[in-house]
């Protein structure tokens, strides 16, 4: 007990956590010990992750030059990627979900005891989510004429009714709760620094968006602005609001789903 009690007084064994968001105790610090085990567990998230979204993207890819034609995949390439992307994530989500339910549980909890706090942290951070975006958007298209390859098949998924109800179940939904625990939640818990935490999630929020992408490299990196600064808006968010993850979710999906309630009205789909 002595040798316990002596461990805890020194603050070299400790890290600090905001209180109630990364244990169901409150407590304000946590041991190294118990922040190796889960900073393992995010590393195995993170690991499942890229290893769905690559196997899965491979497997998915031969099946589909088994069954069509070179002509036939050059025509609907796009749409042969959002299918793959929404299989894969369907996958995920049935794997990441159920192992990070307790977090989601914990954060629920916090959540419901501070409704008000939290709804309008999630109300100015949609707001500045949409500031953000506009400027980013803006900066990208004096950089570059081009589209992204994933919002011109999301342009081309949306053109069809089943498309739109898939993307929105998706992509709207369970795309953004999927990445948030990936990007926010496992990758906060790798590194013990917010800010080295903020830049790599950030980087790699972008980059994951970049696949399939073509063009020069400045065409590359202009269309890279604006998820990269999403990346930012949703690090910062989660954060500043004590690292509950139901707010860069809540940011996500309703900036996920107007995005693609617009391309719906705007292809003349939803009247």
């Amino acid at each position: 007990m002595e040798k316990l009690k002596k461990y805890f007084k020194n603050k070299d064994n400790l890290i600090y956590f905001p209180s109630g968001i990364h244990n169901s105790s409150n407590s304000k610090y946590i041991s190294n010990d118990n922040f190796i085990h889960l900073q393992s567990n995010a590393i195995g998230l993170i690991f499942y992750y890229f290893l769905i979204m690559e196997g899965a993207s491979n497997l998915l890819s031969l099946l589909i030059k088994a069954f069509f034609s070179h002509d036939t995949i050059i025509k609907y390439n796009t749409t042969f990627s959002i299918i793959v992307n929404i299989t894969i994530y369907i996958l995920l989500g049935a794997l990441i979900i159920p192992l990070s339910l307790k977090y989601l549980k914990d954060d629920y909890e916090i959540t419901s005891k501070n409704t008000y706090t939290v709804a309008r942290s999630i109300s100015i951070g949609i707001l500045i989510m949409y500031i953000v975006s506009f400027a980013s958007s803006v900066l990208s298209q004096i950089l570059t004429s081009k589209s992204s390859a994933n919002q011109d098949g999301i342009n081309e998924m949306t053109s069809s009714t089943w498309g739109f109800i898939s993307l929105f179940l998706v992509i709207g939904i369970l795309g953004p709760i999927v990445e948030e625990l990936i990007f926010r939640r496992a990758l906060f818990q790798v590194f013990k620094n917010n800010t080295i935490s903020i830049i790599i999630s950030s980087l790699s929020f972008g980059l994951l968006h970049m696949s399939n992408q073509s063009g020069t490299v400045l065409d590359f990196f202009a269309i890279l602005i604006p998820y990269v600064t999403a990346g930012i808006v949703f690090s910062s968010l989660y954060v500043i609001c004590n690292k509950n993850i139901l707010v860069p979710i809540a940011c996500h999906i309703t900036n996920n789903a107007v995005s693609l309630l617009i391309v719906a009205f705007s292809s003349g789909l939803i009247h």
